[in-house]
Order: C-alpha cells, then structure tokens, then sequence
C-alpha cells in the first residue's frame, strides 16, 4: 500500500505542532530541585534513581565536553536521573546521558545531526529536552530547547535551565502534558527504562490513528528509525513510498529503509 505525505497532512502536522509549541507555555511555580523531586515523585508512575556524587558528575562532563548548568548538577546530587508518569517523561542520568549523546547512538542516522546540542531527557514520542553546547559555554544555567522527535526542529523551552526545571517540567509531570504523550500513556501504559514509542507507518505519513499505530520499542532503535525516514524523505521528496523494510548496517545496528514507488 502506497504511503505518502499530502498538503492536507502536511498542513494538519503543521497545525500539530504549533499546538504541542503552546502546549510548554506555563506559568512560574517556583520550586527547589529538592522540592522539585519531591513533587515529581508524588506522582504516580515516578521513580528516582541513587545520587550522583560530584566526581561522577564531572567524569560525565568530562566524557560529554560540557560543564553542565548547575541546577541539574544540583539535581543530579539529588537523583541520578528520573522517570515520571510511567517512563512517558524522563531526565537521563550521568551514565544514560553520557551514552545518549555518543553521535553513533542515535544522532548519525539524522539528515542534520544535533551535534551542537546536549540531549538531558524527553517524552516517550522522542522529543528531546537539549541545551546548545555554545550556551553551556557562557552560562552556568542555559536555556532549554525541545527537539521534536519527527524532524528534530528546535523550539525554546525555557529560558533557562532554573526556569525549564521550575516552571515547566513540573506541570509537564502532572495533568497538563502533551496531548500525544498522554494518550500513548493511556493507550499503552507504563515504559521500561530505555523504551520510547515508535508509529508504523511513522508520523511523517499522517496522523490519523497515530497512537493506535504506536508500538514499544528500545529508545536508540526508534530516533534512528526516525532519523533514518527523515533523511530519505528528504533525499527524495514527494515520491510515494512502497513499503518500509528493517535492515542492518555494517556495525549490526537495525535501520528502517524506505522502498520508494
């Protein structure tokens, strides 16, 4: 069956998106990272992880380039990472962290690989939670960016890391979240740790029934998917696509290739 983007779709994605953009514009709550974890973990679905200490902070900078901003070294000493309303949400880790920013995880399969940004959480549909390495370099609390997991376009998300962990995550962690993520968390519940959600076909080719097309999946697995239409997409726009195939590279990582009409 051909699959392929029309102006209606294109035009309803577009619609989407400036929807999911408002959807992030809160107002200020104002809490501690303390308070913050305590608030997060009053939720359903929450789990904490052990404490990082100051020397595994610095080995993940050293490993990542970057001095990361204060308030998530803070939070880090607080809790090694954190998952939230049933791994739908997530703040990565030292180590999760250090390994998600790693170029051959995820980011080579991308047409214009976010290789200027620090990738520290997201949601379970693949929007990354990022700071701009150049703003890291100047600034002890950076702003925050989302990535949109369809095509990794940038959106600010905070204007800064104080303001994003303050103001922002804490509502995202309770009732006034993405439509889509709340949906998948009803559809499909709870996430393991390194899980995301994957729709086949992909978003790119419609979103009616999008959710109910969602299927669990490891998270490096569905950003190369994702990476991996994107980029042949735009190699070749407007042309219909047959079929899609699973195949392996030369390092036995599964990749998703487009069989164009």
């Amino acid at each position: 069956m051909l699959v392929h983007l029309t102006a209606e779709t294109a035009e309803a994605y577009s619609t989407l998106q400036s929807f999911r953009a408002c959807q992030f514009q809160w107002q200020p709550v104002g809490v501690s990272e303390a308070r913050l974890i305590e608030q997060l973990l009053a939720n359903a679905g929450a789990s904490s992880e052990r404490r990082a200490s100051d020397d595994t902070i610095k080995a993940a900078e050293k490993a990542l380039g970057v001095r990361l901003p204060e308030p998530y070294r803070q939070l880090l000493n607080l809790s090694d990472g954190l998952r939230f309303l049933d791994g739908h949400l997530r703040l990565l880790g030292t180590s999760d962290m250090r390994t998600w920013n790693d170029p051959e995880t995820w980011k080579h399969a991308w047409p214009r690989p976010p290789l200027d940004f620090i990738c520290f959480g997201g949601t379970s549909i693949g929007d990354q939670w990022a700071w701009r390495k150049a703003e890291l370099e100047i600034s002890q609390d950076a702003p925050v960016s989302q990535l949109d997991g369809f095509e990794l376009s940038s959106t600010p998300l905070g204007a800064s890391t104080t303001t994003f962990l303050d103001e922002v995550l804490s509502r995202l962690a309770t009732t006034q979240i993405d439509d889509l993520v709340a949906l998948a968390r009803e559809r499909l519940g709870p996430l393991s740790k390194g899980n995301l959600l994957m729709a086949a076909p992909p978003a790119q080719f419609g979103l009616q029934g999008l959710v109910d097309r969602m299927t669990v999946m490891m998270d490096k697995t569905v950003m190369t998917a994702l990476g991996d239409v994107a980029r042949q997409l735009g190699e070749r726009p407007g042309l219909p696509v047959k079929r899609f195939d699973t195949v392996f590279d030369d390092r036995g990582r599964p990749r998703l290739r487009l069989i164009f009409e």
